[in-house]
């Protein structure tokens, strides 16, 4: 299992039939549960979904989705943690870092950040975060994550953050998950794929 971060300056606004109108952009015919509510749910949030385009997969409807949270983000202690923990790693220990501490010459400070001056600049203006989480036991679930991930960061100019990778993404080059998306499409095979037949709405 990993995580996707998100980070948005709305939760309160994300439309359900926007975001599945955009899921066909990466040829998904897709549909929330009528009862989410992305500002006060967490937990699973299940999907009901179809991929036409690739063969072995059509005329079949599928159950998967994502564990999905969200909660409030205020930059600037995100950052106080960020510098908390570098102040820390870099504590002389013991007494022969005293005496470190004692020859060491006064270096310059140097900014910190928490992915790059220009990334950083657009999450100050976020204020929340979502956490979606992707399983394995479900071969859909990481292209609805990242599908619904790229919805939110193009319509609320947010960023994506990939846990696993290491790697941020917004709004100008989002083209970065599409391709991740398709190669992943590109692994997908009737004897590895795992699914889950949808058989209505509980």
């Amino acid at each position: 299992m990993f995580e996707v971060n998100v980070y948005t300056r709305d939760i309160k606004n994300i439309s359900k039939s926007d975001c599945e109108k955009y899921f066909s952009k990466f040829g998904i015919i897709a549909e929330l549960h009528p009862e989410t509510n992305f500002e006060t749910d967490s937990g699973f949030v299940p999907f009901k979904v179809e991929f036409p385009h690739i063969e072995f997969l059509k005329d079949k409807t599928f159950l998967s989705g994502f564990e999905f949270y969200s909660d409030s983000y205020d930059y600037s202690e995100d950052l106080k943690q960020i510098k908390d923990l570098i102040s820390a790693q870099n504590k002389p220990r013991g007494l022969s870092g005293f005496f470190k501490k004692k020859a060491t010459i006064e270096m310059p400070s140097v900014e910190t950040f928490i992915f790059d001056s220009k990334t950083d600049e657009l999450l100050k203006q976020c204020k929340y975060i979502m956490t979606l989480s992707v399983g394995s036991e479900d071969s859909f679930e990481f292209i609805l994550a990242f599908a619904f991930a790229s919805y939110v960061v193009e319509m609320y100019n947010g960023i994506i953050y990939d846990t696993y990778s290491g790697k941020s993404h917004c709004k100008n080059n989002l083209q970065a998950i599409t391709d991740e998306i398709k190669e992943y499409y590109d692994g997908l095979t009737p004897r590895t794929l795992m699914s889950h037949t949808f058989e209505g709405w509980v």
